[in-house]
């Protein structure tokens, strides 16, 4: 009754938005844009609310088409999509929904038999969440807890040191980076993708201790908070590690089913405008400037405008947006020709008016290669998509080492697969290596400690 109600609150919110967009259209959009955007938009809702499984990685895609490449234009329409100081043609914009339509069927045909495994295990809806999290609990010694506490308290006083021991830049971001950062863009790398991740998760498996000492906990927590603070880290990375925490502390201590799709949707409209006040506050700013407009047509929602400008304007690149990404550890004084951001790129050779924007993972492959990259980029996260939402819920019923960091793993990396899709891939796949190698390190310590413990 719980998830319906759940379900029927996001279907209605998801009609006032289509509802509201159109209210405000004031000019009359071009009649096979409007077709292909509402397909785009109905097609994709009724894809997630066929998926049995509310939490998915194909979800997360589908979600992110729905608002980016569905709604949003919607909202766009009156101000001709603009996008960062160029409007877009509607010959561009009926290009890019025939484009995004293609995409779908090939994303719903290539992961489609997760939909029909014959494997009843498979089919098993989102209970398998509250049903089954429990089970992962473990129990841990009481010096090997010490061993992590002391381990961690290291990291954070490294992490503090970074920032020179100040209180207000340690929690509080300027514009797209950090303040008072002392060491060099190497380091920064090293303690934003790699050391923040694994404190914070370091918190999140004590949940898991049976045996826990409390103590312990409680300063562990306090630290963690401070260490990935909402306001001082960049808002997809609090979403990632913020979203993981509540969804498993819901599955942990109640059975109450959580609609990704409404949980998604409030926190773009809401949540995300009220984090992007940090970005820009100063001494002449005041909070109560803020009002929650529901704005997709705002910079926040131009992830459809940059993958429209890669499409019709964008230069082929021939790989070297995916070998930028791929070595982003190297230093720039190392490779002197390291190409900036596909996103920066595009805003430089299009002169806009703002270089710190998106570029959505589908546009990435047409960058690299053109529309045979493009079609390449779709096929690989199809097939990624369908075999880790499938190796994690087989892996979830049958695997005997109940090991707690399965369930971080994946949901750090369902809500990180959001920005992904955004873009762009130099800044994102960075993240993703970082958060990654700090989990299987911690999926290897916990395992080791299971292990002796049977």
């Amino acid at each position: 009754m719980k998830k319906k109600l759940s379900y029927l609150l996001a279907i209605v919110f998801f009609l006032f938005l289509i509802y509201f967009g159109i209210f405000r259209i004031q000019k009359i959009p071009n009649f096979f844009f409007l077709f292909t955007n509402l397909f785009i938009i109905f097609f994709t809702f009724f894809l997630i609310l066929k998926n049995k499984r509310n939490f998915s990685l194909k979800n997360i895609v589908y979600i992110f088409i729905l608002i980016f490449f569905g709604l949003s234009p919607l909202y766009q329409i009156n101000t001709n999509f603009y996008t960062w100081g160029i409007f877009l043609t509607e010959k561009e914009t009926i290009i890019s929904n025939i484009t995004i339509i293609l995409i779908l069927f090939i994303i719903h045909l290539l992961s489609r038999p997760l939909y029909f495994s014959k494997s009843s295990k498979l089919k098993m809806s989102n209970k398998i969440f509250s049903e089954e999290i429990k089970k992962f609990k473990f129990t841990m010694p009481i010096s090997y807890q010490f061993y992590i506490f002391f381990f961690f308290l290291l990291l954070f006083f490294l992490l503090f040191q970074s920032y020179n021991f100040n209180f207000i830049n340690f929690l509080y971001r300027s514009g797209e980076v950090d303040n008072g950062f002392i060491w060099n863009q190497t380091a920064y790398l090293f303690f934003s993708y790699l050391i923040r991740p694994l404190i914070f998760n370091l918190f999140i498996v004590f949940f898991f201790i049976k045996n826990r000492v409390n103590f312990l906990f409680y300063i562990i927590s306090i630290f963690s908070i401070f260490a990935v603070f909402p306001t001082g880290v960049p808002r997809f990375f609090a979403a990632t590690m913020y979203l993981t925490f509540i969804f498993i502390l819901i599955n942990l201590y109640s059975k109450k089913d959580i609609s990704l799709f409404f949980v998604i949707l409030i926190g773009l409209i809401f949540i995300f405008p009220l984090l992007d006040i940090f970005r820009w506050f100063s001494s002449n700013s005041s909070l109560v400037d803020y009002n929650f407009n529901i704005d997709l047509h705002s910079g926040n929602f131009d992830a459809y405008g940059m993958f429209t400008l890669a499409l019709n304007r964008g230069n082929v690149l021939f790989g070297k947006n995916i070998l930028t990404a791929i070595f982003f550890f190297i230093p720039r004084s190392l490779w002197l020709n390291k190409e900036i951001g596909s996103g920066a790129l595009i805003s430089e050779n299009l002169s806009l008016d703002l270089d710190n924007v998106s570029m959505p993972y589908f546009a990435e492959g047409y960058l690299a290669f053109g529309f045979f990259g493009l079609i390449t980029f779709v096929i690989i996260l199809s097939r990624l998509i369908y075999k880790i939402d499938d190796k994690f819920y087989t892996t979830l019923v049958d695997c005997d080492n109940k090991n707690p960091m399965i369930f971080i793993i994946y949901l750090n990396l369902l809500f990180l697969l959001f920005f992904i899709m955004r873009g762009d891939l130099l800044s994102s796949f960075a993240y993703l290596i970082g958060i990654t190698f700090s989990n299987i390190s911690l999926y290897i310590f916990i395992k080791n400690i299971i292990k002796n413990q049977v």
